[in-house]
């Protein structure tokens, strides 16, 4: 397979809580949306550190904690673009097919 010349080239990073004894928090239940939010937040303003970053994705999947109606207006605010996942669907991957 040949690669085009014209492929436009893309940076990806990601952001997950890191768990380290200094890191952790103790959350009795599962993380809840207002956690979420927290975590968001701290994301956006490391983020907003880098003027380069402006404009970038922040992908989610469809976990019920990433609320669109409120994570979406705070996302766009900060000068990022939200974008979700499609639900997972084992039919359509080759490797989930017996």
């Amino acid at each position: 397979m040949r690669e085009s010349r014209n492929v436009k080239r893309k940076k990806v990073v990601g952001a997950t809580k890191r768990k380290t004894p200094q890191d952790r928090l103790s959350v009795p239940k599962g993380t809840k949306d207002g956690h979420y939010l927290h975590f968001l937040n701290d994301t956006m303003d490391i983020m907003d550190g880098f003027p380069e970053m402006r404009g970038y994705f922040i992908v989610m999947d469809n976990a019920p904690i990433h609320i669109p109606k409120v994570i979406d207006p705070m996302i766009i605010n900060r000068g990022y673009t939200p974008v979700y996942l499609p639900p997972y669907s084992p039919e359509l991957n080759p490797i989930e097919r017996s």
